[in-house]
């Protein structure tokens, strides 16, 4: 099994706009194929993304398209 996880700082405190898109966001990424699992965590800093591919692959393609 591989798992990406990544952490984001700076969104301390916002519990409740991720609460408010969490589900929508979900939905979303539940059509996304090859994506068998995605979690969107709140953490003391911020927030934390948990991807599960199918494939080991699919977390670097999911990583090569998350970034900016």
């Amino acid at each position: 099994m591989t798992i990406d996880i990544r952490m984001y700082a700076g969104f301390a405190g916002q519990g409740g706009r991720v609460s408010a898109v969490r589900h929508e966001l979900e939905g979303l990424l539940q059509t996304v194929v090859g994506l068998r699992r995605f979690l969107l965590l709140e953490t003391s800093e911020g927030l934390a993304i948990v991807t599960e591919p199918e494939a080991p692959q699919g977390c670097k393609e999911w990583a090569r398209g998350t970034e900016h």
